[in-house]
């Protein structure tokens, strides 16, 4: 009776040995390609704010976008959408003094302050979420002071690419521009003669 592996002539290796080794080589590809998967997902939800620089071409075709959501107060819910000519769409939603879509106007010179604002927050230097637990691989603390506060989704489209960050305002280690730019969409696009009676 014969134990052990058969042999393969060409080069003398085990069989099972083979089979084995194939397998191994076939487990180390896939965890490479993990790894770089998780180091650039990494990078792209942890970006690295010392190199990467907002820079919203002249010519570039920008749409501005701005979601407030729920709370469990009486937060206002509505979004804004303002396109390359300054023309602002509002659909309002609870806690709002109009519901439904309304247009207005922004002014070439304001649009172009918010475009501008973009660039000097450096917004493509921003995670994609600051929520109560999210970030925790940035090396961000992922505590909230507030359980109920609203979250505010700030959203730039640069010739059709969208790139956005949702922002819940419970969380203490959000950037302070970031609410500034926030509030900055809703004054400029006037959202208050919709939003508050």
């Amino acid at each position: 009776m014969q134990l052990g592996y058969g042999f393969d002539h060409k080069d003398g290796l085990p069989i099972m040995k083979r089979k084995h080794m194939g397998c191994f080589i076939i487990l180390i590809g896939t965890c490479l390609v993990f790894a770089i998967s998780l180091t650039l997902l990494y990078r792209q939800v942890c970006p690295d704010p010392t190199s990467i620089e907002t820079i919203i071409p002249a010519s570039a075709d920008v749409e501005i976008m701005l979601e407030r959501s729920l709370c469990f107060g009486f937060c206002p819910v509505y979004t804004l959408h303002i396109d390359n000519n300054g023309q602002v769409l509002y659909n309002g939603g609870k806690n709002t003094h109009l519901q439904g879509q309304y247009k207005g106007q922004m002014s070439q010179e304001d649009f172009q302050q918010l475009v501008q604002a973009f660039e000097t927050f450096n917004f493509y230097a921003l995670v994609v979420e600051y929520q109560n637990v999210s970030n925790i691989a940035c090396g961000q603390k992922a505590l909230a002071f507030s359980t109920d506060a609203p979250s505010v989704t700030v959203g730039l489209i640069v010739n059709g690419r969208l790139t956005q960050v949702a922002h819940n305002h419970g969380v203490i280690y959000a950037p302070k521009v970031l609410t500034e730019l926030e509030n900055l969409i809703d004054d400029l696009a006037h959202s208050n003669q919709w939003v508050r009676e």
